[in-house]
């Protein structure tokens, strides 16, 4: 590929990517990561990256993991396209190594909020009692680009800002 399998940083993975637009698949981790299980995910992550195909084509994909607590795969589909079973290894893969490590997935139902550079997981709800200058990593995009453009968005420019009271 070229490329690294496993970016170390967002600035990294932007310039590698500049001008693709991966698909996304996001794991968030429902608290920080220590150094012995980020590497331990990192090395198992590109393990299955490295040999990860859709009905025997190699697909062509990286992993980031960002504030040392969500996991992003990416996959480049112009390459190859992944498909429902690919796409379940995947998820496997993960899920197996969250449990045999005891880390939860964060629930789906929590939003990710970055305040006073520090990752919180809070339900919609909870949005009014927070900061303005508070950020929501958008998580719900598909894309790469996508992702770049509403990574840490302000809460008050998010549909969430009904919810925050000024």
């Amino acid at each position: 590929m070229g490329n690294p399998i496993v970016f170390q940083s967002l600035e990294e993975a932007e310039e590698a990517l500049k001008g693709r637009n991966p698909s996304i698949f996001c794991f968030p981790f429902s608290r920080t990561l220590n150094k012995f299980e980020e590497t331990s995910l990192l090395g198992n992550i590109e393990n299955f990256l490295s040999r990860w195909e859709a009905h025997g084509h190699a697909l062509q994909a990286y992993a980031i993991l960002l504030h040392q607590q969500i996991l992003m795969v990416l996959v480049d589909e112009a390459f190859s396209a992944t498909t429902g079973c690919s796409k379940d290894k995947l998820f496997r893969t993960v899920e197996t190594w969250a449990r045999e490590n005891s880390v939860s997935l964060a629930p789906r139902h929590l939003i990710p909020i970055f305040e006073a550079d520090k990752l919180h997981w809070i339900p919609a709800a909870q949005c009014r009692h927070i900061s303005p200058e508070s950020r929501i990593i958008n998580l719900s995009v598909s894309d790469w680009l996508s992702f770049l453009k509403d990574y840490h968005q302000p809460i008050l420019e998010t549909s969430l800002s009904v919810l925050h009271k000024n």
